[in-house]
């Protein structure tokens, strides 16, 4: 990190250059790079001194998600705290300022709608093959679509079926395995015989030019597949199809975060409250009335209603 040279004074594009370097050499990610830059480019528009409380509060507006409002507000706090360790000081304390209740919200889909986007995928092009085994990857182990995208071949493990997502790519920056299906591994097998010798050294799920596949180009090729056929499944939906699959098809929630990669049980256990159609069949499925025995004394009554006036 560079020595700025001067105590007081405040340059936004310099300080933010430097903040980005810190972060860069911290391995943080590319994606999580970009949403720093744009939250800080966003902070010092329309401004020539160091921000105001009112000039955060212009980035956070409150009609903003709670998941994207927490995130931006991750880089203020981080960024003013490097400012104040290089003696940029600030008339204000952001820690005044709150983070958002997280509100999940699991969307359930019906098997056909699944189908239907696995269907309406073109396999008879590259792209279209790509976005199909791609969608059969997130529903096969739950993957982010973010992660996803950066797998390379030699983090497929044919012989013991899995894949293993590097720190670098992973959200928490931790090394984690994931299982894979036979099904799926022959489908990624299929589209590697695809890829072109000139591409050299690139992703399992590349683009057409043999470049990585942005997550918002996946998105844009999933919404307009879904907009034709009048459904609405996004990349990130496809983990949570997963994830309460899982659940309902008997897997434990434990050995789900650990695939998931969740830091805290308390976020994977989202997943678990299950709606009203899953309670009466797991309540059909358990059947806890079935071990008990009945006996053929019943109550007979009062026979003689009149004596009993």
């Amino acid at each position: 990190m560079r020595i700025i040279e001067s105590e007081n004074a405040y340059d936004a594009k310099l300080l933010t250059s430097e903040f980005l370097t810190m972060k860069r050499q911290q391995g943080v990610t590319k994606p999580c790079l970009d949403q720093h830059r744009y939250a800080l480019i966003h902070l010092h528009k329309g401004i020539d001194k160091a921000p105001e409380m009112a000039d955060v509060y212009r980035c956070l507006p409150p009609t903003m998600g709670s998941g994207y409002y927490n995130k931006r507000l991750t880089t203020y706090r981080q960024y003013f705290t490097f400012c104040k360790r290089l003696g940029r000081t600030l008339n204000w304390s952001i820690s005044d300022i709150h983070y958002k209740k997280k509100k999940y919200h699991i969307v359930n889909h019906e098997n056909c709608e699944v189908q239907t986007l696995l269907q309406s995928f073109n396999q008879k092009t590259f792209a279209g093959l790509r976005d199909y085994v791609l969608t059969m990857f997130i529903l096969d182990t739950g993957t982010r679509p973010s992660e996803v995208v950066r797998i390379l071949p030699e983090d497929i493990n044919y012989t013991e079926r899995e894949c293993t997502l590097r720190a670098e790519i992973t959200k928490t920056h931790e090394e984690r395995i994931v299982p894979i299906s036979t099904k799926v591994l022959m489908l990624i097998r299929k589209l590697l015989h695809y890829h072109l010798p000139e591409w050299g050294k690139t992703t399992v799920f590349c683009n057409d030019w043999g470049k990585e596949l942005k997550t918002t180009g996946y998105r844009n090729r999933c919404k307009q597949v879904c907009d034709r056929n009048q459904i609405h499944i996004t990349p990130y939906e496809l983990r949570h199809i997963f994830a309460t699959n899982y659940i309902r098809n008997g897997g434990d929630p434990f050995t789900l975060q650990k695939i998931l990669g969740h830091a805290s049980l308390n976020t994977t256990r989202i997943y678990v409250n299950l709606n009203t159609k899953d309670l009466h069949l797991m309540h059909e499925k358990a059947n806890v009335i079935s071990q008990f025995s009945f006996t053929k004394n019943h109550f007979i009554g009062r026979k003689n209603t009149k004596q009993n006036l």
